[in-house]
C-alpha cells in the first residue's frame, strides 16, 4: 500500500486536475484565470464519509474520501465516483436535474480528455461503458428535490434509464431494482428502504 502521505498527494493531484477541468471558472483566489492547487484543497481521508466535496465558508475546497473504499475501487469506478461527486459540486441543490447535467458534461469532458484521464490514473485505458455503469449505479433510489418533504420527484428507476439515455448506456441493462433494499418493521409491514 502506499505510504499515506504520498496517497493523500496523489489522490488530490487527481482530483485537482479533473476539478479544473469540470470547473474551469472557478474562481481561486478571486481569479478565475487561475487553476486550482494541490495546495487550494483541504483533503482528508475519512471513515465517516464515502465521498464529499464542498467548500467552507471561505471557498475553499474541502474533499474526504474513505480511504479503504478509495483503494479498494477499480480506475473506473474511482473515475466515476469523481465525475458524481465535482457533479454534486456545481452551485446547484444536491439531487436535482442541475446536478445530472452536471455530471455528464463533465462525463463527456473527460471522455473526451482520455489521454489526459488515463495518465493521472496510470492505467492504458478506461473503459467509459464502466464509468456509464458506475454513475447509473449512483443514482439514489430515493431523492427529494425542492418540493415538500415526502413528494418525489421520480423514482430510482426513472432517474436510471433517464441519465442511461443521456450518456447513451443501454436502457436494457438498467436492473429495476438496483439500489433497493428491503426490511421488515416491527409491525411485519414490508418496506422499500
Amino acid at each position: 500500500m502506499v505510504a499515506d502521505t504520498t496517497h493523500r498527494e496523489q489522490t488530490t493531484r487527481i482530483f485537482v486536475e479533473l476539478f479544473n477541468r469540470a470547473h474551469p471558472d472557478w474562481e481561486v483566489n478571486g481569479d478565475t484565470t487561475t487553476d486550482l492547487a494541490p495546495e487550494d484543497v483541504h483533503f482528508l481521508f475519512s471513515a465517516h464519509s464515502i465521498g464529499f466535496v464542498g467548500t467552507d465558508g471561505d471557498d475553499n475546497i474541502q474533499m474526504f474520501l474513505d480511504q479503504e473504499i478509495w483503494n479498494d475501487r477499480d480506475t473506473e469506478e474511482n473515475v466515476g465516483f469523481l465525475t458524481w461527486l465535482l457533479g454534486y459540486f456545481a452551485d446547484a441543490p444536491s439531487h436535482t436535474s442541475e446536478n445530472w447535467s452536471s455530471i455528464i458534461q463533465i462525463f463527456e469532458t473527460l471522455q473526451s480528455e482520455a489521454d489526459m484521464t488515463c495518465e493521472l490514473f496510470d492505467v492504458e485505458q478506461v473503459d467509459w461503458h464502466e464509468v456509464r455503469a458506475m454513475l447509473i449505479d449512483l443514482v439514489e433510489e430515493r431523492r427529494r428535490n425542492e418540493k415538500p418533504p415526502g413528494h418525489w420527484e421520480t423514482n430510482g428507476f426513472e432517474r436510471r434509464l433517464d441519465l442511461a439515455k443521456k450518456l447513451d448506456y443501454p436502457v436494457e441493462q438498467i436492473d429495476r431494482f438496483s439500489g433497493m433494499g428491503a426490511r421488515m418493521r416491527a409491525n411485519d409491514d414490508m418496506s422499500i428502504v
